[in-house]
């Protein structure tokens, strides 16, 4: 079994804090006026995430993200998946969010299709497509401009990713580890990238849907900002690092659409997000799955961007 990989914040609950699910169906109910009935429950092993169905059969997803979150900043996520939505891009249409048991919730269409597993050329390119679409339809955020909160979340910690003590405290490869890309995000902060476009955040193959061959769907946009939407497929290179048939067409794309310069912060910032959280959250194993992972990218990064990177380990 792959390790797992890391969420962005608004959809993780590595406590286990989610609500009974069927009580939070039962307070949709009351609160919106509506008849869903619950099934799936523990979609995709997820403790916080469910379908639903309405009284005509059509069918819905439920998630709720613990902590106090801010309605305002997903009110502006929804709009721009709406944006997305407009230009035909395959994402789920928000119906109803709110705050309940401590944390948010959100009810959303259902797409078609699986989680998509491994990447192939195809898919790849389609991939590539979906991303053009996101080019230039948001607006540059007037506190917190891309890329510094990039930059930020490495060189002094994120709101519940990203943090500093776990890599400091584990061992001395992964304190040297935090070091060096905080480096590189310091070295970088202020490259020059697109700031309108639309940024999923977490573009990875387990927030894709595929159905004979398509992309059908691309999932959980509840962290998306304005930013450059590089990002998205830097991440998409990082989780599918492994994949070599698809890594070569990755790295062409992102160098082409972005200052290679801003593709190593990207990657700083990738590497330090997912091996905090494996810490925290994984067992040994998979964090040196990560380990390994966050070598190879960091020793291919010369070559690939012209960006000096220190030796590590």
């Amino acid at each position: 079994m792959e390790p797992s990989r890391n969420a962005e914040p608004l959809a993780d609950d590595p406590a286990g804090t989610a609500p009974n699910m069927a009580d939070l169906v039962a307070f949709l109910n009351a609160e919106h006026g509506t008849t869903y009935r619950l099934t799936d429950r523990l979609l995709h092993g997820k403790r916080n995430v469910a379908g639903l169905y309405n009284a005509g059969g059509t069918r819905f997803i439920v998630k709720w993200s613990a902590g106090d979150q801010d309605l305002d900043r997903l009110a502006d996520a929804v709009r721009l998946v709406d944006r997305l939505r407009s230009r035909w891009y395959p994402v789920p249409r928000y119906i109803a969010r709110g705050l309940h048991a401590g944390g948010l919730y959100v009810v959303q269409t259902a797409l078609p299709g699986a989680p998509v597993m491994r990447l192939n050329a195809s898919l790849v390119s389609q991939l590539i497509a979906l991303n053009e679409i996101q080019r230039d339809l948001a607006v540059s955020p007037s506190a917190a401009p891309w890329p510094a909160r990039i930059a930020d979340d490495v060189t002094n910690g994120g709101n519940g990713y990203c943090l500093l003590e776990p890599m400091r405290q584990h061992s001395p490869t992964t304190a040297r580890l935090l070091e060096l890309v905080q480096t590189l995000a310091a070295d970088y902060r202020n490259v020059t990238t697109p700031t309108t476009d639309v940024v999923h955040c977490d573009f990875q193959q387990s927030n894709m849907l595929g159905l004979s061959g398509k992309i059908s769907g691309v999932v959980d946009w509840e962290g998306t900002r304005a930013g450059d939407c590089a990002f998205d497929l830097v991440t998409l290179l990082f989780y599918a690092y492994d994949q070599e048939t698809v890594r070569d067409a990755l790295w062409d794309r992102v160098t082409e659409l972005t200052d290679p310069a801003a593709v190593v912060l990207y990657l700083a910032h990738l590497i330090h997000r997912q091996v905090d959280w494996s810490i925290r959250h994984d067992k040994p194993a998979a964090i040196e799955y990560w380990l390994e992972r966050a070598h190879l990218v960091l020793r291919e990064i010369p070559d690939r961007t012209g960006c000096a990177v220190s030796a590590w380990p």
